[in-house]
């Protein structure tokens, strides 16, 4: 295609065909931009999720080995001091199991709490199914961007 021709029969491009073409590519290198910064952004909350999970899954795991219809101390079964049944840095000092709220920070790496601020806490819940207690823990983590 041939070059426009102005008024004074000279080649050459409009002022405003040149501005306009210049937004376009400001347009569209903000939007690659924005879109690169989005991603990174979101790989890091990702990041923390996954590892706020994992802590929560082996938390949960954890949580099995302390079903039992005597909890008073034993040799052989878990918990800090070995055989007491008391989980490692809850401060209720009792039965991992025992009704009510735990606290289970303790059980997330240093780097974890420090850097995000990450808390893991769970709260056990006794519902009687066919004469039986069934315990519940419903575990929480929470913790905070360092990005923000």
């Amino acid at each position: 295609m041939p070059a426009a021709r102005n008024r004074h029969g000279a080649r050459g491009a409009a002022l405003v065909e040149v501005i306009i073409s210049g937004l376009l590519i400001a347009i569209a290198v903000s939007s690659v931009m924005g879109a690169l910064l989005h991603a990174r952004r979101g790989a890091g909350k990702t990041g923390s999720l996954e590892r706020a999970s994992l802590h929560a899954e082996r938390l949960r795991t954890e949580l099995k080995n302390y079903v039992t219809d005597d909890h008073s101390p034993l040799e052989g079964a878990p918990g800090t001091p070995p055989g007491s049944w008391k989980l490692e840095g809850d401060p209720c000092d009792c039965w991992a199991l025992r009704e009510g709220a735990h606290d289970a920070s303790a059980l997330l790496p240093e780097d974890f709490r420090t850097r995000h601020g990450a808390t893991m806490t769970y709260v056990v819940s006794v519902t009687v199914v066919d004469g039986s207690p069934l315990r519940q823990a419903d575990i929480k983590v929470r913790w905070e961007d360092a990005d923000r």
